[in-house]
């Protein structure tokens, strides 16, 4: 008898959440973060896409001599995603976009475009139950500081380019 398929009632959409609290403190400090990640991701022998989004918060006091009180609050986001055409069983190309904000690296905003090319060491076919990725892109990220930067500008842009390895099993 030959094993037959059930379709996917999914149709391959793997979707991922996590969140974290940390907090600790005494009298004279205190620190609480909190962050918040979720993706959505879709592989087939053809397709590849990829959407993410995270968050996160950060607040630390302190209490200093002559009682004088200073307080620190960090908070950035970030959401992208990536989407790769199978050029064969192993290669792919496509392109990624990212949206992002960082207060603590005066980033009001950062939006960046990028071509792509990917390898999996194994077949895309196996992507469900084990990847060894490859990824290179290169493009353009604008940037808009939230204040004038020490080299003047309130916004610019620059290329960039960057590599990932990623290991799925």
């Amino acid at each position: 008898r030959a094993d037959t398929a059930r379709p996917d009632p999914w149709d391959y959409w793997v979707f991922n959440t996590r969140f974290n609290a940390f907090m600790n403190g005494e009298r004279s400090s205190s620190n609480t973060n909190h962050n918040l990640f979720l993706s959505a991701n879709r592989t087939t022998d053809n397709l590849k896409v990829s959407i993410n989004a995270n968050t996160s918060t950060s607040r630390s006091r302190f209490d200093i001599d002559g009682g004088e009180r200073i307080t620190s609050r960090r908070h950035q986001w970030n959401t992208g995603g990536r989407v790769v055409k199978s050029l064969g069983p192993r290669w792919s190309f496509g392109g990624m976009a990212n949206v992002s904000h960082s207060s603590f690296n005066n980033i009001n905003r950062s939006i960046s475009f990028s071509p792509a090319i990917e390898y999996n060491v194994f077949p895309y076919r196996e992507s469900s139950k084990r990847s060894l990725t490859f990824h290179y892109t290169a493009g353009l990220v604008r940037y808009q500081y939230s204040e004038v930067t020490i080299f003047d500008p309130l916004d610019e842009t620059l290329p960039r380019h960057g590599v990932a390895v990623a290991l799925n099993l």
